[in-house]
């Protein structure tokens, strides 16, 4: 047996065992890893926003196909689900609690209502739904004032509902169909609603007008019972005014809690009885 023939092998195995320890899983390296079984790690895929070559109108990110709904989320209830009549026509009035599948009562949807419009709304309408939010004072066109009594005589739940679903004036206000779930959208449209009922109507009014005849008054609140405003709600709605909303009173996103560390008792007992000589 000649010499090249035992050398021949032995630089084989040398090369195969040099392949093999140096791309054992854990070393370092600036080289881009040899797999010669990729399983998935490195393969072939559209990024989004991308070009397609497979679709004809070379998007990569596909919009739902037209009449089908996401798994669990179908609602048989066009009333809900758009804010319409059976003959099309929007609603005027909300849909129950039970409806709208919101388990809770409805100062708890009211609050929620509160929080989706703090997020999704007050940069562009404001906290009080003035249309005077960051992005209209930076010149964004066409926000609307949803407490001018005009818009809020025009507008009814279901047009509201609808705004916030599918957008309005051509993508001017976007839609927030993903951010929002139905029942988010239905609390936001009764907060709305809430906003318009306490403030539309205060526009022309003298700036004393809303505190005048408040004591011993009764109230309508939201979730439509009533109550006397004796001395002890006037006290609780100056510690919590999210305790009990009445419609057309004061508006409690534009009035802060007031507790103990901030105002005393004796405070407050001042107040409620300057409210006694405003007849």
């Amino acid at each position: 047996m000649s010499l090249s023939s035992l050398i021949k092998p032995l630089v084989a195995a040398g090369i195969t065992a040099a392949a093999i320890t140096s791309c054992k899983p854990g070393d370092v390296s600036r080289q881009t890893p040899i797999h010669i079984n990729p399983n998935m790690d490195s393969q072939e895929k559209y990024k989004a926003q991308s070009e397609s070559k497979f679709f004809e109108d070379g998007r990569t990110m596909r919009t739902p196909v037209a009449g089908t709904v996401a798994h669990g989320s179908f609602i048989a209830d066009i009333t809900v689900a758009e804010g319409k009549d059976a003959a099309g026509n929007f609603v005027k009035e909300m849909p129950s609690l039970a409806a709208i599948g919101f388990k809770g009562d409805m100062k708890a949807f009211l609050e929620r209502g509160q929080n989706r419009f703090a997020i999704s709304c007050v940069p562009c309408h404001g906290a009080v739904g003035a249309g005077n939010g960051i992005i209209a004072q930076k010149g964004y066109p066409g926000v609307a004032n949803l407490i001018d009594p005009v818009t809020a005589a025009r507008l009814s739940p279901g047009q509201i509902y609808s705004a916030i679903k599918n957008g309005v004036n051509n993508g001017n206000m976007r839609k927030f169909d993903a951010e929002l779930s139905v029942s988010d959208r239905w609390a936001v449209t009764a907060y709305v609603r809430l906003l318009q009922s306490t403030l539309a109507k205060k526009v022309e009014a003298p700036a004393s007008a809303s505190l005048k005849r408040v004591m011993d008054s009764k109230r309508k609140l939201a979730d439509g019972s009533g109550v006397v405003a004796d001395e002890a709600y006037i006290i609780e709605s100056i510690r919590n005014p999210m305790a009990e909303l009445a419609i057309g009173g004061m508006m409690p996103s534009g009035m802060t809690p007031f507790p103990e560390a901030a105002i005393s008792n004796a405070q407050v007992k001042d107040l409620s009885e300057s409210l006694k000589t405003l007849k």
